[in-house]
């Protein structure tokens, strides 16, 4: 009586010891064990597919706030130079679900830190702390270091108002009142006007970085300046009376 054949997926242990029947039979036992995973969506080695990143990993990025100003943001790996719209350097990092990040931002040399956005929006400082729940990003914003313009009293006797980009300087002889300071950003044109106050004040001139006696001064700022403005009282006339000869007496008044 003749033997059946014998199956290696159902018999692999009697089956017979050729090296491609095994190489077969090795090739369908990991289809067998595959195809289901992957109609299941599930992947050795990775996640279900919720995450692009695989392995659990979350991706958090440091980008420029769009300021005109550099800077740097550093900390827990991260070392992301910020050049006005641009950031270059370490400013990603793939990170475990729920991993926190402490990073913190440093203006460069004339630059101003400004403040966060995205991923860091809610920091009161130059220090953030992110929580890695989800994919997210956190800006940071530099600014150019603003220059101040200060208008003050020329010494004069009088009174008037010096106005112009934000200034709104009143002056009473030696001294100054109101907003007669302001921080103005880097190469702003100013233009300020001296107005002398009712009743013969007088306008006299300029000082600082102003000159001359007109009543617009126009100047930029290429740096922090400094505005002296000079009004004068009305101009007084001494009135004398002399006698006019006659041989009678009165009074003038």
């Amino acid at each position: 009586m003749r033997r059946p054949a014998l199956n290696p997926l159902l018999d692999p242990g009697r089956a017979p010891r050729n090296p491609w029947h095994e190489v077969r039979l090795r090739a369908q036992l990991a289809l067998i064990v595959l195809v289901p995973l992957l109609f299941a969506g599930v992947c050795p080695g990775g996640d279900s597919g919720t995450n692009p990143n695989g392995g659990g990993n979350i991706a958090i990025s440091i980008a420029s706030g769009q300021g005109d100003g550099n800077g740097k943001v550093a900390g827990s790996g991260f070392s992301c130079d910020i050049v006005g719209q641009l950031a270059s350097g370490t400013c990603v990092k793939q990170v475990a679900a729920n991993t926190q990040l402490a990073v913190a931002a440093t203006p460069s040399t004339g630059s101003v830190f400004s403040g966060w956005g995205g991923a860091c929006a809610q920091a009161t400082s130059s220090t953030c702390l992110i929580t890695a729940t989800a994919a997210a990003s956190a800006t940071a914003k530099f600014d150019l270091q603003p220059n101040t313009l200060t208008v003050a009293a020329g010494g004069g006797t009088g009174n008037g108002t010096v106005t112009g980009n934000g200034i709104n300087c009143s002056i009473s002889a030696a001294s100054q009142s109101g907003t007669c300071t302001v921080d103005l950003p880097p190469a702003t044109n100013v233009t300020l006007t001296a107005t002398p106050a009712a009743g013969g004040h007088t306008f006299e001139g300029w000082g600082g970085a102003c000159s001359g006696t007109q009543a617009t001064c126009t100047t930029t700022m290429a740096q922090s300046r400094n505005v002296t403005a000079k009004f004068n009282q009305p101009p007084t006339f001494a009135l004398t009376v002399t006698s006019g000869g006659g041989t009678g007496s009165g009074t003038v008044t």
